[in-house]
């Protein structure tokens, strides 16, 4: 068994994709014997749910790059960990430069793109990443392919959701509806969706439309649904804990990001069953398995979303064959075969034929 560490940004139920992530590999790691622990950067409500799985917390306490530096020292110092993972640019930096004191093989995760700082992800003994599109741009930074392995997000099974639902049971959302769920910046396209809707309203009126997520662009987008005749049915309902009420309920989900490196929402969507319609970008084609989960439209078209609602609200009988092949072959998105695949290239980066 290894001795595992993990670098992640904080330990916050925020909607943080890669800390969601980071929390599911690390207790589906300590449940098959590994000794893991995660080091971040504050404390929040999954430190408790760590430790519940047998995972140690450590918080850098650090307010500058020397002074956690040094934390960093003193933890892997008492920790000896054979793999440190690290999750975001800074965190490799600073295990990086702690590596040859401890002899440690660091791993790194490329979890968006594209970005040119994620070059400084390849200073590291293995690079994964989350989708083959990403592999494809850490590859034009001219590390070699022995380097590069790809491991798919999972996070179906994941202990951040338990069985039973938390909170009220009974909420219900207005129908005919669709969901869209992430950040909201620019680049993931909220507004899109908001302009689609006030199309797609023209021939469904009783349609509605609930945005989950915080992020800066709120107030812009509450202020384009003022101005949208129907605006009364569009719900900017902020950052949700467990989306899966809604998910359970949405008639099409839609995932309308003009970049994104896998799309951690798409599977979460499929495990609830819902019609999809995700953009013809980065990782989502992967998700959708390049059309056969869900339906893919160009990036920044609310055209082209509009009228894949208007089509699929009209025929029940499309509408319900597209949730099917949503839910259909989900076993690829679970927890455990990320933890399997993240595991294996540990132990490549640790036998000694490794350079």
């Amino acid at each position: 068994m290894t001795t595992i560490v993990h670098l992640l940004p904080h330990f916050d139920n925020d909607g943080n994709g890669i800390v969601n992530i980071v929390v599911d590999l690390a207790c589906a790691q300590s449940a098959t014997g590994h000794t893991v622990s995660c080091i971040g950067s504050r404390s929040g409500s999954y430190s408790d749910l760590l430790r519940s799985h047998a995972v140690t917390t450590c918080v850098l306490t650090g307010r500058n790059s020397a002074l956690s530096l040094r934390q960093l020292y003193l933890l892997l110092k008492n920790l000896r960990p054979e793999i440190v993972h690290a999750h975001t640019v800074p965190t490799a930096l600073m295990a990086r430069a702690l590596q040859a004191m401890f002899g440690f093989r660091l791993i790194t995760t490329v979890h968006n793109g594209p970005r040119l700082r994620n070059a400084l992800l390849g200073f590291s003994d293995k690079i994964i990443c989350v989708s083959d599109s990403i592999a494809k741009g850490m590859k034009r930074f001219q590390f070699a392919d022995s380097k590069i392995r790809v491991v798919r997000n999972g996070p179906i099974g994941s202990p951040r959701r338990p069985n039973i639902l938390q909170g009220p049971q009974n909420y219900r959302i207005s129908r005919p509806a669709i969901v869209t769920l992430g950040s909201l910046h620019r680049y993931k396209g909220a507004q899109d969706v908001i302009s689609a809707f006030s199309i797609a309203r023209k021939s469904i009126p009783n349609l509605s439309l609930y945005i989950l997520g915080e992020g800066p662009m709120k107030p812009q987008l509450q202020k384009q649904a003022a101005r949208i005749e129907g605006n009364d049915n569009i719900h900017i309902e902020g950052f949700i804990a467990d989306p899966r009420p809604y998910l359970s309920q949405a008639d099409v989900f839609i995932l309308p990001s003009h970049r994104e490196a896998f799309g951690i929402a798409l599977a979460e969507a499929r495990e609830a069953g819902c019609a999809i319609v995700g953009t013809n970008v980065g990782g989502i084609p992967e998700v959708l398995e390049g059309g056969r989960s869900g339906v893919l439209v160009p990036a920044n078209s609310p055209k082209d979303i509009a009228r894949i609602v208007i089509e699929l609200l009209s025929d029940p009988i499309q509408l319900a064959t597209l949730k099917r092949h949503a839910a259909t072959n989900v076993h690829w998105l679970r927890v455990e075969r990320m933890s399997q695949e993240t595991i294996a290239i540990y132990r490549e980066a640790l036998s000694p034929t490794v350079s």
